[in-house]
């Protein structure tokens, strides 16, 4: 645009087109992000309400059962697997979730890897 600009003599329009464009895709940008920041809390705080009944609200219910020595139905039983299995391996797998996302930011910003990682972007399916 600019080169055309310079050819025709219309230099300052080609320059305003641009800085048109560039605005609203920041204010795009802008709209994107703040209506993606509501969900993303809403998530965030479910996964915190949940790993914190799992830590600390189900080992107490389970020491009710172990004290009435009652026989549970094995969805309760892998509730409270998952919740001993939580609250012994928490660190670790923070740990290994933070090295998993550190890895792919890493990945990602990898010119030779950001190539491959856009086309398996692409190839995923929408349904």
């Amino acid at each position: 645009m600019i080169r055309m600009g310079e050819l025709t003599g219309k230099i300052a329009n080609s320059f305003a087109i641009i800085k048109k464009r560039e605005e609203d895709n920041a204010e795009i940008k802008g709209k994107i992000i703040g209506a993606l920041i509501y969900p993303s809390v809403i998530i965030l705080l479910s996964i915190a309400m949940i790993v914190g009944f799992m830590v600390y609200v189900i080992p107490k219910v389970q020491q009710m059962y172990v004290d009435a020595r009652v026989n549970l139905p094995s969805l309760t039983q892998h509730v409270i697997d998952t919740s001993m299995f939580l609250k012994h391996h928490g660190t670790s797998i923070i740990i290994v979730l933070i090295c998993i996302v550190g890895g792919l930011i890493t990945f990602k910003k990898h010119p030779l890897t950001k190539y491959h990682a856009d086309r398996l972007i692409l190839k995923i399916p929408l349904f």
